[in-house]
C-alpha cells in the first residue's frame, strides 16, 4: 500500500506533476523513499536554464550532469531547455543526438560562446515532431536533406546567423506554422515579407531588420498580431502591410525608422482602415492626434491604446477619441488636455499616464469620469511644473501606483483600493537647509498628520509599496504612535532604499507595523548615507549630525523592544542590502 496519496498515483500522472516543478527539485525528489528513487527519470520536461546552472554546487561540473540526466532518462522528453552557456560545442551535438530518439516537441537552444558561433548539427532538423522551436546566438545551415518540421507552429530565431534564401525555404518549409519572431538575424539585412509562404501565420514580430514588400505581395489573411520593433521600413511600405492583412487585432510598432535609426517613422494614416483592430501600441514614431483618432474612429472593437513619444514636442493632445469600448489606456510622454464635451471612457479599466502635462483639475475630472476604473498609474507628470496636488475620484479603484511630486493626494471613494505603490523622485526632493532630510517646509498641507489622512482613505489596502522619500511626505505633521483605524487587510509591506538613521523613516515604519495587525510579509530594502543615490543630497551632513540621528534611531528601536509587542502574525521578513549598521540591527 502507498504510504501517501501521491506515489499511489499512476506514473503519467506523477510526471505531470513533476514536470512543473524546478528540474534540481524533481530530481531531489529521489531521496524520499525507495519507490521514488527513479521516478524523476521519466519527467518529460528537462529545462536547464540559468537558475538551474546557479542551483549546483561551484565543483559540480554542468555538462556532467546534464550528460548523465540525459543518459539515465527514460521515455519521452516532450520539452527540453537549454539556455545560454559556454558549452563546449562537440558536447551539446552530443546532447542532440540523445535527444533525436526522446520524441521532443518544445525545444529551445542558446549556447554563447567566447570565440566561434554554435553551428547546429543536422541532427536537430530530424525532430520532426517539433511544435515550437527557439534558437539564438547560433548558426543555421540547412542540410540538403530537410524535408521541414511538418508540426511546427511557433519559431524564434534571435541573434542567429542564417542566409536569407535559407530563411525563406526554412519559414516555407513548416506549413503549419502560426507563431514567428525574427530578432537581428544575422546576414539577413533585408526581409521581404513576400517570399515568404505562410498561410496560418497569426503572430509576426520583427526586431532590427528591413522590412521590404514586392508589387505581388497579398498579405498574410489570418495574421492577428503584428509587432516591428527597430525595423527599417518605408511608411508606404508600413501602409501597404498594414492593409493587407485584414484581421489585425494588434498593432505594435515601436522605434521604427525608414532613412537613419535616428528619424523616427512618420506614419501616414488617412487610408489606413483597420477594421478588426482591438490594440494599438506605438512608440517613438510619428503620427498626428487627427491620424490616430482617424485609425481608432475606424475600429468598432477596439479596447486598449498605448501611445508614448509620438507627437512634436509641442503638440497637446485634445483627448477626443471614438472608443466606446475602450479597457485600457496608457498615454506616456505628451501633453493632454480634455475637450469641452469630454463624457468619458465608460469601460475604461485601467489607465496609466506617464511624464506627460496636465492640468491637476482635468486629472481629476478625467479620473471621475471613469466609472469603472480598476487600476491606475499616475508617474512622474507635470513634474518640471513643481509640487502639484494629486485628488482621485475612483470607486472602484483597486490597484493605485504613484511616483511624482505630490503636494498633496486626497482619495475620494477609494475604500476599494487593495494595492498600494507610492514613491517619490529623488530630485529636488531633499533641500540643502532641511533638517536631516525632511521635506521642504513649504510641502506641509495643515496640521493634521499626512500619515493619517493617506491611510484613512485606504480602508481595505491589502498590499503597500513605499519608497523612503514617500515616508518622508507621510511623516509631515507628524506621526502618531500608531494609526486611529487600524488597517486590518494589510498583509504585506515593501519599503525601498529605506535609511534607518533617520527618525522619520524608523517613525513611519513603526507605526505602519504598529497599525496592522494582520500583517504577513515585511520586505525591506536599505539604502545608506554612503550609497550612490543618497551621496550628494547628504553631502551637506557633518559626521557628527548623521551620529546623532543614529542613536536617537537606535535607542528608540531598544525602547520599543521593551515593549515586547507580538506580532503573531508575520511569517516572513525579508532585509536586502543588509549593511550591518547599528539601526539595522536594531531593527
Amino acid at each position: 500500500m502507498a504510504s501517501d496519496r501521491i506515489t499511489g498515483l499512476p506514473d503519467n500522472t506523477i510526471d505531470e506533476i513533476l514536470k512543473y516543478l524546478p528540474l534540481k527539485e524533481v530530481v531531489r525528489t529521489s531521496v524520499l523513499s525507495r519507490e521514488w528513487r527513479y521516478k524523476w527519470l521519466s519527467v518529460p520536461h528537462l529545462d536547464f536554464s540559468w537558475d538551474f546552472q546557479k542551483s549546483l554546487p561551484s565543483e559540480c561540473p554542468i555538462e556532467g550532469v546534464i550528460s548523465h540526466i540525459l543518459l539515465l532518462h527514460k521515455g519521452p522528453i516532450v520539452k527540453f531547455s537549454l539556455r545560454y552557456s559556454n558549452y563546449a560545442h562537440v558536447v551539446v551535438s552530443r546532447w542532440l543526438q540523445i535527444l533525436k530518439t526522446k520524441c521532443v516537441e518544445d525545444f529551445s537552444l542558446g549556447v554563447w560562446a567566447e570565440t566561434t558561433i554554435y553551428a547546429i548539427p543536422s541532427d536537430l532538423f530530424s525532430f520532426h515532431l517539433l511544435r515550437h522551436l527557439q534558437l539564438n546566438l547560433v548558426a543555421i545551415t540547412l542540410p540538403t536533406t530537410f524535408k521541414g518540421f511538418p508540426e511546427l507552429v511557433k519559431l524564434t530565431l534571435e541573434l542567429v546567423e542564417i542566409t536569407y534564401e535559407e530563411l525563406r525555404m526554412f519559414i516555407c518549409s513548416c506549413p503549419k506554422l502560426e507563431w514567428l519572431y525574427l530578432h537581428e538575424l544575422t546576414d539577413v539585412p533585408t526581409f521581404w515579407v513576400h517570399d515568404v509562404d505562410a498561410p496560418k501565420l497569426k503572430y509576426l514580430e520583427l526586431v532590427g531588420n528591413s522590412v521590404e514588400l514586392a508589387p505581388t505581395f497579398n498579405g498574410f489573411s489570418l495574421l492577428a498580431e503584428l509587432r516591428l520593433s527597430i525595423v527599417k521600413i518605408a511608411p508606404q511600405v508600413l501602409q501597404r502591410f498594414l492593409s493587407e492583412c485584414p484581421l489585425l487585432e494588434l498593432v505594435y510598432i515601436s522605434s521604427c525608422y525608414y532613412e537613419t535609426p535616428l528619424s523616427r517613422l512618420d506614419i501616414n494614416a488617412t487610408n489606413l482602415k483597420l477594421s478588426s483592430l482591438i490594440q494599438l501600441e506605438l512608440a517613438n514614431v510619428q503620427i498626428t492626434p487627427e491620424g490616430l483618432e482617424s485609425i481608432i474612429s475606424k475600429c468598432p472593437m477596439f479596447e486598449r491604446l498605448s501611445i508614448s513619444s509620438c507627437f512634436s514636442p509641442t503638440t497637446v493632445w485634445c483627448l477626443d477619441i471614438d472608443a466606446p469600448n475602450l479597457r485600457e489606456l496608457v498615454i506616456k510622454h505628451t501633453g493632454i488636455k480634455l475637450p469641452p464635451t469630454f463624457h468619458g471612457f465608460s469601460r475604461l479599466a485601467s489607465l496609466c499616464l506617464a511624464g506627460l502635462v496636465i492640468d491637476p483639475e482635468e486629472l481629476q475630472l478625467f479620473i471621475s469620469k471613469c466609472p469603472v476604473l480598476h487600476s491606475l498609474t499616475v508617474r512622474k507628470c507635470n513634474d518640471q511644473n513643481g509640487f502639484w496636488p494629486l485628488n482621485i475620484d475612483a470607486p472602484n479603484l483597486r490597484v493605485l501606483n504613484l511616483d511624482g511630486l505630490f503636494s498633496s493626494i486626497c482619495a475620494q471613494n477609494t475604500q476599494s483600493v487593495q494595492e498600494v505603490s507610492a514613491v517619490y523622485p529623488y530630485f529636488a526632493l531633499l533641500s540643502k537647509d532641511a533638517d536631516y532630510g525632511r521635506l521642504k517646509s513649504s510641502w506641509a498641507i495643515g496640521d493634521e498628520s499626512n500619515m493619517i489622512k493617506f491611510f484613512g482613505q485606504l480602508p481595505s489596502i491589502v498590499k503597500l509599496e513605499v519608497g523612503i522619500s514617500f515616508l518622508q511626505f507621510l511623516a509631515l505633521g507628524g506621526v502618531p504612535r500608531e494609526l486611529p483605524s487600524k488597517l486590518n487587510d494589510l498583509k504585506t509591506i515593501e519599503l525601498k532604499k529605506m535609511n534607518f538613521g533617520i527618525m522619520d523613516h524608523v517613525n513611519s515604519v513603526v507605526c505602519l507595523i504598529r497599525s496592522s495587525p494582520k500583517l504577513y510579509s515585511l520586505v525591506i530594502n536599505f539604502e545608506g548615507w554612503q550609497t550612490r543615490s543618497w551621496g550628494e543630497e547628504w553631502s551637506h551632513v557633518n559626521e557628527s549630525i548623521r551620529a546623532e540621528q543614529t542613536q536617537k534611531a537606535v535607542e528608540y528601536m531598544k525602547d520599543i523592544q521593551k515593549q515586547n509587542i507580538p506580532y503573531n502574525d508575520i511569517k516572513i521578513v525579508k532585509m536586502k542590502l543588509f549593511e550591518g549598521t547599528q539601526p539595522e540591527w536594531n531593527l
